[in-house]
């Protein structure tokens, strides 16, 4: 537990304490494995997609999770990437509670 909070720690010291606490709260079962990941392979590209996706649209506060979410999909759908969605949505979907689980189905 200490060494995952002191991951935690250095995440958000290297990323920015919003952006992390904000991907944490949103992908909360696989975030130390995506982040470990994205911060061995490419932390220039991990500091801008944080910054922009979790420090910025994620926490703007126009869109409800669940409409922003029915976005993603809508998104993927039209660029013909559903199973990009379903990977990245239905797990969360599927765990959601039941009014959000009639809507995404």
């Amino acid at each position: 537990m200490a060494d995952h909070d002191e991951q935690i720690r250095g995440l958000k010291a290297r990323y920015g304490e919003q952006a992390i606490d904000q991907m944490m709260r949103m992908h909360p079962d696989d975030f130390s494995q995506v982040m470990s990941w994205r911060d061995e392979m490419d932390p220039q590209y991990t500091r801008l997609n944080l910054e922009f996706s979790y420090g910025g649209l994620m926490r703007r506060g126009v869109l409800d999770d669940k409409t922003r979410l029915l976005c993603v999909v809508g998104v993927c759908i039209a660029l013909d990437e559903m199973a990009r969605a379903k990977t990245m949505c239905a797990p969360r979907c599927c765990s959601a509670p039941r009014s959000l689980n009639a809507d995404f189905r």
